[in-house]
């Protein structure tokens, strides 16, 4: 994949976030270092489930 390829994917989930679509967790491993990234994909905004 070409870098201009992974900065369009990383400014597109940047975007979502920012609008509330996806929500991002950096999660720690057991010696305290960060390890995977847990992503929460939503169809609905959040703060929007009740419109």
């Amino acid at each position: 994949m070409s870098r201009d390829g992974i900065d369009s994917v990383r400014s597109a989930i940047k975007e979502l976030e920012h609008h509330g679509y996806v929500e991002r967790h950096r999660l720690r491993n057991e010696y305290g270092f960060y390890g995977d990234t847990e992503y929460i994909i939503r169809e609905v905004p959040l703060g929007e489930e009740n419109d």
